[in-house]
């Protein structure tokens, strides 16, 4: 059976002295990331983390490309 696509959004922290997830709910995360913004490495760097987060399953950035807040499908 196919799972639901799950949304997930995310409050993104750039330029922070150390890398951080926090669980607000099942449903938002606040991330600090060491990397900038510039030339769209934080959020390379948060992809990177949700798919290690979600092995095997389509993580997609619905929302928030040029923004802090974000919100990730998760399928």
């Amino acid at each position: 059976m196919k799972e639901a696509i799950k949304l997930i959004k995310i409050r993104a922290h750039v330029d922070s002295t150390k890398e951080t997830i926090e669980v607000v709910s099942p449903d938002k995360l606040d991330i600090h990331l060491k990397e900038p913004a510039a030339d769209n490495r934080a959020n390379k760097r948060i992809m990177e983390i949700m798919r290690s987060m979600h092995k095997g399953r389509a993580v997609r950035m619905i929302k928030g490309h040029h923004s802090a807040s974000k919100i990730i499908s998760v399928a």
